[in-house]
């Protein structure tokens, strides 16, 4: 059954009293106190639903709400409220059951809705226990969190303050390098400034010279054709002299020319009587010298059985063909030597020239760039005079124009005291108010607008000023790169041909020690040899006195030259020869006793005797000694 509602004037709905439905005979009391019921239930209700719509909304109802709501609960329940003096209408008898029904469902409602709060609040509880839980754990977390978080923020700022303090020496050490480099740097740029101003100047005065030579050859070979021009002119005059004399007298010349000819040709064959002459007589001495040979021979076997003129020569020959080879191969390593130390200078002198050039492109393109800056300087520059000089006019300008306003403020304060009674002077007031402030306005904004000009003056210069010195500031970086990468390929190849003349160093002392072990080796063995020569000398000397005592004593010498054959016919150079020869013979018959350098004497003058005889015989005795000397060399060393 539902209970009728009644509208007031307000939104809320409100029960109808049960004093509407009861009759009039009833008693007040109950009828008060069903009332107070049924306005407090309707209370409990609305707060109800209101808890309800709060609990959905938030869903963080606060334990004081429902505490508040039970104990509201249990006074209207203990608690009988006090009866109002309402005056109620008396219903009938029959609607009594009505009411009684209805107080049933509200008791029964009531009963639900207090079941239901305890639910609630006991649900309440259990969710504000569990999130108070989850709080806790939370906030343990949070904390467990923060305190690693403090202590990473300080070991992340102390390692950054280390880094900050590392970066800034670092920045300072490589503010420093650069600043030590730069001047470096800057004194080596100067240093190959005068180096390549050095340079130019005797490029300059080689230019000179070759100029002068060249001027000095062009006289002379401009002198030199104008003498040809001459010895042309007369060759060309004598030419035509003789044609002409040809053309006047041509028989007289066929008959000189055959004259010559039969000159010619009886010249000829005296000339070809004569070699045939000459050739016979050649045939002769050739057979002369040959039985002369044969004689010379037949007396170096008589003289001496043992060979050892024609060793001493080969070893002499031995000695001088080794001399001439180690002249040669000094020669050849002095050659070699100069050939290397000319390369060197040449790539030298090349990579000179290409570091000049490329210092003069360098400076070029700083003037040019220095120029360029120079220019956009001066173009600044022109602008600022340009704005200063316009300021100069504008505050011309103003400074007429402030003297013609002054001049209009006397007149119309003149104007004014003149027509101060006139009714156009609130007007005129007005308007010179007006003026003024125009030029009070007009004076702010020139003063403003100068201030701008020059703000943007400064700040163009500022902005030029840093381009100019980034720029240039990034150009000495890369050339500073490129001086530094040239600098270490400089290094290196001064490493490299340190490294090479110190092997070259090595390898030249090297065969300097093997070339004096050598020559000392060679210095003894043919020292060893010599001794052995003249111990032979002396033997065979010895040999040769005693031979000659013999042939004394036994008169042998006597029957040998009356036994020898008649002389035969030789030539003067021939006859000196075999009359130096006797001399010598008789000398040896006059001296037994002859000292060792008196018969190297002679072995040297028949040396020179042979040589001059026979070129065939010299050529094979080279060659036999060059064959020897290559064994010598091989046995020395080994």
């Amino acid at each position: 059954m539902d209970t009728p509602l009644i509208h007031d004037s307000g939104t809320v709905p409100v029960l109808l009293p049960p004093s509407s439905f009861e009759s009039s005979h009833q008693t007040v009391d109950t009828w008060t106190a069903l009332a107070q019921a049924t306005g407090e239930i309707l209370d409990l209700k609305e707060r109800n639903l209101k808890l309800q719509l709060v609990c959905r909304e938030r869903k963080n109802i606060t334990i004081s709400a429902g505490e508040e709501i039970n104990a509201h609960v249990d006074l209207h329940q203990r608690q009988p409220s006090p009866v109002p003096s309402v005056a109620y209408s008396k219903p009938e008898r029959t609607e009594l059951w009505h009411y009684h029904d209805i107080i049933s469902h509200q008791a029964a409602d009531i009963v639900q809705l207090k079941e239901q709060l305890v639910q609630s609040v006991a649900n309440y509880e259990k969710q504000v226990a569990q999130l108070e839980g989850q709080l806790l754990l939370k906030e343990s977390h949070h904390a467990q969190q923060l305190v690693s978080l403090e202590e990473r923020l300080k070991l992340m700022s102390e390692q950054y303050e280390t880094e900050i303090a590392k970066l800034q020496s670092a920045k300072n050490k490589c503010e420093q390098d650069q600043t030590t480099a730069v001047h470096r740097w800057e004194t080596q740029l100067e240093s190959n400034e005068e180096q390549r101003l050095a340079v130019i100047n005797q490029l300059k005065k080689q230019l000179e010279e070759l100029q002068q030579k060249y001027v000095n050859m062009e006289t002379e070979l401009t002198d030199k054709i104008r003498e040809n021009d001459a010895l042309l002119e007369e060759q060309s005059r004598t030419i035509s002299q003789l044609k002409t004399y040809l053309r006047e007298n041509p028989k007289q010349s066929t008959e000189i020319w055959k004259r010559d000819l039969n000159n010619v040709k009886s010249r000829l064959e005296d000339t070809e009587l004569e070699r045939k002459k000459l050739a016979s007589e050649v045939d002769s001495l050739n057979i002369r010298l040959k039985s002369l040979n044969d004689l010379m021979l037949l007396h170096e076997k008589e003289i001496s059985k043992v060979r050892w003129r024609e060793k001493v020569f080969e070893l002499l020959v031995q000695l001088k063909c080794t001399e001439l080879s180690h002249e040669e191969e000094k020669r050849h390593w002095t050659n070699e030597m100069s050939e290397r130390e000319l390369t060197k200078a040449q790539e030298l002198a090349i990579m000179l020239d290409d570091k000049i050039k490329k210092d003069e492109v360098t400076i070029v393109q700083i003037v040019d760039y220095i120029n360029s800056v120079q220019s956009g300087l001066s173009d600044v520059d022109s602008r600022h005079k340009q704005l200063i000089k316009m300021l100069s006019s504008y505050c011309q300008r103003l400074a007429f124009a402030s003297s013609r306003i002054e001049l209009l403020q006397v007149a119309m304060f003149v104007s004014l005291i003149m027509v101060c009674f006139r009714p156009f002077e609130s007007q005129l007031k007005t308007e010179l108010i007006r003026v003024t402030e125009e030029r009070d306005t007009l004076a702010a904004q020139i003063k403003s607008d100068a201030r701008m000009l020059e703000n943007k003056v400064l700040a163009a210069k500022q902005q030029d000023k840093e381009s100019a010195c980034s720029a240039i500031q990034s150009q000495f970086t890369e050339q500073l790169a490129v001086m530094e990468q040239n600098l270490n390929d400089a290094r290196r190849e001064q490493t490299k041909t340190v490294i090479a003349l110190r092997q070259m160093e090595r390898e030249v002392s090297r065969e300097k020690k093997r070339n004096a072990e050598h020559i000392s080796t060679i210095e003894h063995h043919y020292q060893r040899e010599v001794a052995k020569l003249e111990d032979r000398l002396l033997s065979a000397d010895k040999d040769r006195n005693l031979l000659m005592a013999t042939l004394r004593q036994e008169g042998l010498i006597g029957k040998h030259r009356s036994q020898q054959a008649p002389p035969v016919l030789m030539s003067s150079e021939m006859e000196a020869h075999r009359h130096q020869i006797s001399q010598k013979t008789v000398l040896d018959d006059q001296e037994t006793d002859e000292p060792l350098h008196a018969v190297i004497d002679d072995v040297r003058c028949l040396a020179k005797a042979v040589l001059e005889d026979s070129d065939d015989d010299l050529t094979e005795n080279v060659m036999t000694t060059e064959h020897c000397h290559n064994d010598g060399m091989l046995t020395s060393d080994e």
